[in-house]
């Protein structure tokens, strides 16, 4: 989603199984029914981010998602006060199912890759950059369900890739999310810098680094998932989401929602029932279609599926 090569790729990709599956492809901005055209409208949005900075965005859209990083879970939207002043001054809100302005956060978990790209920013312990101590918070949904984050002695930088660090790496990164990215901007927007005032979306795409090669890899993956969900949900964000398709979140996460950590954690048991927005329509035709056909990527709602239209995101809201 923030990439356009990517997005470009995905939209290929989507091309060709309409043309072996059949799917529809009629131009969503001309419908086959002309009582269409209104629903269509109501119902599209856009996702933007850092590849939009300096365009000139379109007006009168439902609804829009806009990207908190640029490109990488530890980095900035050089634009995003501005696009968020674009959403809030021009989207229309005529769908009621979305809110009118969202936000999407980049995911990551580089706990193989650490020394390789000389990671600075895995933990070592428990604490975020507010100098909260995840193990030992109050409220004991909102504590690291896997434990300790510890250094490793003679490991790279003493760092240790488990599960611990791998689920506070994901509040790490959402912590800053809120704090360094999105709330000045936020602010010098003249608009709410409350997390609990959005819907936040988490971007899981292979494109990101994460861990391979088996199941333990998979589950801390979804430790770091857990992470952030965990952090914006203590924040007082009541909708948090994933965005993803089903092919790159089964290479992210594998099968291991199923599982546990041995120690009465299930893992992933904060992701069960998100919401889900998918990518890969042709059209919005097409995703109209998908809305209704195809499943949430944890037993959650599919609430939006996304196609490309004159290079840019386009959603479509399946209501």
């Amino acid at each position: 989603m923030p990439n356009r090569a990517v997005r470009l790729v995905v939209g290929v990709v989507a091309v060709a199984m309409a043309l072996i599956t059949g799917t529809p492809s009629a131009s969503a901005e001309e419908p086959n029914d002309p009582d269409a055209t209104t629903s269509v409208a109501a119902r599209t949005g856009l996702d933007v981010s850092w590849p939009q900075c300096g365009d000139v965005l379109p007006s009168e859209m439902s609804y829009a998602i806009i990207g908190v990083n640029g490109g990488t879970a530890a980095s900035t939207n050089p634009c995003l006060a501005e696009q968020l002043t674009w959403a809030f001054d021009t989207t229309t809100g005529a769908d009621p199912e979305q809110p009118r302005v969202q936000l999407y956060v980049n995911t990551a978990n580089p706990g193989q890759v650490l020394e390789e790209y000389q990671v600075t920013t895995w933990p070592t312990d428990n604490l975020d950059s507010r100098g909260t101590d995840s193990s030992a918070r109050p409220d004991v949904t909102h504590r690291n369900p896997y434990g300790s984050c510890a250094i490793t002695p003679r490991a790279y930088n003493g760092y240790t890739n488990d599960l611990a660090c791998s689920w506070q790496y994901g509040w790490n990164r959402a912590v800053e999310s809120v704090d360094q990215r999105f709330a000045p901007a936020a602010r010098a927007a003249g608009v709410s810098a409350a997390a609990a005032d959005y819907r936040w979306w988490l971007d899981v795409e292979t494109m990101n680094s994460w861990q391979r090669n088996g199941a333990e890899a998979f589950r801390r993956n979804t430790a770091a998932l857990e992470g952030m969900t965990q952090f914006y949900r203590s924040e007082g964000v009541t909708e948090v989401g994933l965005y993803s398709t089903h092919y790159q979140w089964y290479r992210i996460v594998g099968d291991t929602l199923t599982g546990t950590d041995g120690a009465g954690h299930t893992t992933g048991s904060n992701l069960r029932g998100a919401l889900t927005w998918l990518a890969g329509a042709v059209d919005a035709t097409s995703a109209q279609a998908r809305c209704s056909t195809l499943t949430g990527l944890t037993g959650g709602p599919v609430v939006l599926y996304q196609y490309i239209a004159d290079d840019l995101d386009h959603n479509y809201s399946c209501g």
